[in-house]
Protein backbone atom coordinates (compact mmCIF):
# COMPACT_ATOMS: atom_id res chain seq x y z
CA UNK A 1 0.00 0.00 0.00
CA UNK A 2 0.93 3.54 -0.25
CA UNK A 3 1.81 4.15 3.54
CA UNK A 4 4.32 0.82 3.54
CA UNK A 5 6.34 2.73 0.55
CA UNK A 6 10.12 3.18 0.74
CA UNK A 7 9.98 6.60 0.37
CA UNK A 8 7.20 7.37 3.20
CA UNK A 9 8.81 5.11 5.71
CA UNK A 10 11.52 8.19 5.73
CA UNK A 11 11.45 10.15 9.39
CA UNK A 12 10.64 13.73 9.00
CA UNK A 13 13.67 16.01 9.22
CA UNK A 14 12.63 17.85 12.15
CA UNK A 15 12.13 15.91 15.55
CA UNK A 16 8.78 17.15 16.57
CA UNK A 17 7.22 17.35 12.61
CA UNK A 18 4.90 14.68 11.15
CA UNK A 19 4.44 15.11 7.62
CA UNK A 20 4.43 11.58 6.09
CA UNK A 21 0.82 11.25 6.19
CA UNK A 22 0.41 14.37 4.37
CA UNK A 23 3.47 13.56 1.94
CA UNK A 24 0.89 10.74 1.18
CA UNK A 25 -2.14 12.60 1.08
CA UNK A 26 -0.26 15.34 -1.61
CA UNK A 27 1.12 12.41 -3.29
CA UNK A 28 -2.42 10.43 -4.26
CA UNK A 29 -4.22 13.96 -4.85
CA UNK A 30 -5.77 14.38 -1.21
CA UNK A 31 -9.21 13.79 -0.71
CA UNK A 32 -10.29 12.71 -3.86
CA UNK A 33 -6.94 10.85 -4.90
CA UNK A 34 -7.72 9.21 -1.67
CA UNK A 35 -10.80 8.49 -2.29
CA UNK A 36 -10.56 7.24 -5.45
CA UNK A 37 -7.34 4.55 -4.13
CA UNK A 38 -9.89 3.48 -1.68
CA UNK A 39 -12.62 2.78 -3.93
CA UNK A 40 -15.01 5.28 -2.29
CA UNK A 41 -17.51 7.92 -2.85
CA UNK A 42 -16.69 11.10 -1.43
CA UNK A 43 -20.00 12.20 -0.62
CA UNK A 44 -21.93 9.42 0.51
CA UNK A 45 -18.57 7.22 2.06
CA UNK A 46 -18.85 3.04 2.36
CA UNK A 47 -22.33 1.71 1.53
CA UNK A 48 -21.91 -0.65 4.54
CA UNK A 49 -24.28 -3.02 2.75
CA UNK A 50 -23.35 -6.61 2.91
CA UNK A 51 -21.94 -7.30 -0.79
CA UNK A 52 -20.01 -3.73 -0.14
CA UNK A 53 -18.54 -5.15 2.72
CA UNK A 54 -17.63 -8.33 1.35
CA UNK A 55 -15.98 -6.68 -1.70
CA UNK A 56 -14.38 -4.82 0.61
CA UNK A 57 -12.54 -7.66 2.71
CA UNK A 58 -11.38 -9.21 0.11
CA UNK A 59 -9.92 -6.52 -1.40
CA UNK A 60 -7.98 -4.86 1.21
CA UNK A 61 -8.09 -7.83 3.46
CA UNK A 62 -9.66 -8.19 7.12
CA UNK A 63 -9.40 -5.61 9.57
CA UNK A 64 -8.47 -6.97 13.18
CA UNK A 65 -5.50 -5.87 15.92
CA UNK A 66 -3.67 -9.36 16.73
CA UNK A 67 -3.73 -9.98 20.36
CA UNK A 68 -0.19 -9.19 22.19
CA UNK A 69 1.74 -11.91 23.21
CA UNK A 70 1.60 -12.97 26.82
CA UNK A 71 4.64 -14.48 28.65
CA UNK A 72 3.82 -17.70 30.47
CA UNK A 73 4.56 -17.76 34.32
CA UNK A 74 7.68 -20.26 33.80
CA UNK A 75 9.27 -17.42 31.47
CA UNK A 76 8.64 -14.81 33.72
CA UNK A 77 9.76 -16.77 36.81
CA UNK A 78 13.32 -17.60 34.91
CA UNK A 79 14.07 -14.42 34.26
CA UNK A 80 13.92 -13.13 37.73
CA UNK A 81 16.94 -15.61 38.13
CA UNK A 82 18.67 -13.54 35.79
CA UNK A 83 19.36 -10.48 37.88
CA UNK A 84 22.75 -10.37 40.28
CA UNK A 85 21.21 -8.96 42.86
CA UNK A 86 18.24 -11.73 43.29
CA UNK A 87 21.12 -14.39 42.95
CA UNK A 88 22.88 -12.88 45.68
CA UNK A 89 20.14 -13.21 47.71
CA UNK A 90 19.50 -16.60 47.26
CA UNK A 91 22.82 -17.23 48.11
CA UNK A 92 22.68 -15.11 51.12
CA UNK A 93 19.88 -16.68 52.24
CA UNK A 94 21.23 -20.10 51.68
CA UNK A 95 24.54 -19.23 53.97
CA UNK A 96 21.46 -18.10 56.61
CA UNK A 97 20.28 -21.26 56.45
CA UNK A 98 22.88 -23.63 56.38
CA UNK A 99 24.58 -21.55 59.60
CA UNK A 100 20.93 -21.80 61.43
CA UNK A 101 20.87 -25.17 60.85
CA UNK A 102 24.72 -26.19 62.14
CA UNK A 103 24.82 -24.19 65.07
CA UNK A 104 21.25 -24.83 66.75
CA UNK A 105 22.05 -26.16 70.38
CA UNK A 106 21.28 -29.26 71.43
CA UNK A 107 18.33 -29.28 74.14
Amino acid sequence: MLFFEKKNLKKPDNFGECRTSLNILKSCEYAHGLCRLLDTDAESGVIGDKADLHRRRKVYGEHFIAPPKVQTFHDLLCRQFEDSSVIFLIWAAFIYFLFSMFSATPS
